[in-house]
């Protein structure tokens, strides 16, 4: 019983360590479990591959580890009112502070200025990261993608999670395949600004054959 205590108090120990005492700003974000119970902010993606029919081909859900900094930093800056500083997706500097719609990501057809984003560069993702690597245009030529309207569901609980999905389908008429390498989730500030919420890197990239369609669907749970 004492050895049980005691390792309880290590476990303790070092969970306050890791988590640290500086409130002065935003920290990094991490989507690793939670210790001993804590609330957990978890993030999946899913990809669903469909064929010229309509046929679901191919389909698989990750965790995604990739918030970056602007979602904290944007969090930070609404909580708070204060004005910070964040790079937008241009790397340009831009001060937030009292901003309507803030997280912004149901984009229209077409549009690639924020909402899920698809690219084809595979470097590592770093916290500091503004935007993806090489976006994927929006269209049907060659090396392009036509890009859905984003859709976003009411969030719902279940056993204790509650969870809510951003999805957008990206159409290949190019002729030719695309693999993407990399997806994202930016938000707009109204339409003003644009920040990179999330970039996560797909190892070994996904094929998305001429006639098929791509469905990405993020899934953003807090679980108690």
């Amino acid at each position: 019983m004492k050895l049980k205590i005691a390792m309880v108090s290590i476990l303790i120990a070092a969970s306050i360590l890791a988590t640290g005492c500086n409130t002065s700003g935003p920290q990094a974000i991490s989507n690793a479990p939670s210790p001993l119970g804590q609330p957990e902010l978890a993030l999946n993606y899913t990809l669903r591959d469909y064929d010229s029919h309509g046929k679901l081909v191919y389909q698989v859900t990750r965790p995604a580890h990739s918030y970056v900094q602007a979602f904290l930093q944007m969090f930070y800056s609404q909580a708070t009112q204060v004005t910070f500083s964040m790079i937008d997706t241009g790397n340009t500097a831009r001060t937030t502070g009292v901003l309507a719609n803030a997280f912004t990501v149901s984009a229209g057809i077409g549009i690639t200025t924020y909402g899920i984003v698809a690219g084809t560069g595979n470097t590592a993702v770093t916290e500091a990261d503004y935007k993806i690597g090489s976006l994927i245009a929006n269209g049907t030529g060659s090396g392009q993608l036509a890009y859905s309207n984003v859709s976003v569901t009411l969030p719902v609980t279940v056993n204790g999670t509650t969870s809510f999905t951003t999805s957008r389908t990206l159409s290949n008429s190019s002729g030719g395949s695309i693999t993407i390498n990399e997806i994202g989730l930016y938000c707009a500030t109204g339409s003003t600004y644009y920040f990179c919420l999330v970039h996560d890197i797909i190892a070994g990239g996904q094929a998305v054959q001429t006639g098929h369609t791509l469905t990405i669907t993020y899934t953003i749970a807090v679980t108690i």
